[in-house]
């Protein structure tokens, strides 16, 4: 399950990348929030949090509840990193 996860958070990253020039809609940022959540679950936080890190600035001004998920997945991973300070402050920013 890792492989799979780990090739699919690049492919999602590649995917959503500025140079794609405007074509990602949604639903890739809502496969990234699934990868994400999967790698969390499966105790890979680091990767989860390169790719939330990896999207988030793509996403569109008016798209506030994925923001707020991905935030979600990167506090998580932040958390199972047991990155408390960085948690904290990342949360703290997101208010």
């Amino acid at each position: 399950m890792g492989p799979e996860l780990l090739d699919q958070a690049a492919s999602l990253r590649d995917l959503v990348s500025p140079a794609r020039g405007g074509r990602t809609n949604l639903l890739h940022f809502e496969a990234a929030i699934d990868c994400a959540e999967r790698l969390n679950l499966a105790g890979y936080p680091g990767p989860a949090l390169e790719l939330v890190d990896s999207v988030i600035t793509a996403l569109p001004p008016e798209s506030d509840s994925y923001r707020i998920r991905l935030e979600v997945q990167a506090l998580r991973a932040l958390m199972l990193s047991f990155c408390d300070s960085a948690c904290l402050q990342r949360a703290a920013r997101c208010m």
